[in-house]
């Protein structure tokens, strides 16, 4: 929106969308980059994640099925898996 300083004077206050709309454009489109970057982020550290629980249930299969053969209930073993994998 612009603005004149004095009713007589050729003198013009603009706002900065105005003056120097590519740069409204460039912080948009850096918005959107660090988006990606940050959802690319969260993904690769979630399928790392999964990647670590799932090579230690995979390596463990003989041990399940001996404690399953024991008796011991598959929510006990998932307990096992995640105490396992947080120390």
């Amino acid at each position: 929106m612009a603005a004149q300083l004095a009713p007589g004077s050729r003198l013009v206050v603009l706002d900065w969308e105005q003056l120097i709309p590519g740069l409204k454009q460039l912080i948009q489109t850096d918005m959107v980059q660090n988006w990606i970057t940050y959802i690319a982020l969260v993904l690769i550290v979630t399928l790392s994640i999964m990647n670590t629980f799932l090579m230690s249930v995979l390596e463990r299969t003989r041990e399940f099925g001996i404690m399953l053969a024991l008796g011991v209930s598959a929510r006990q073993i998932g307990v096992v898996v995640l105490l396992d994998r947080c120390s």
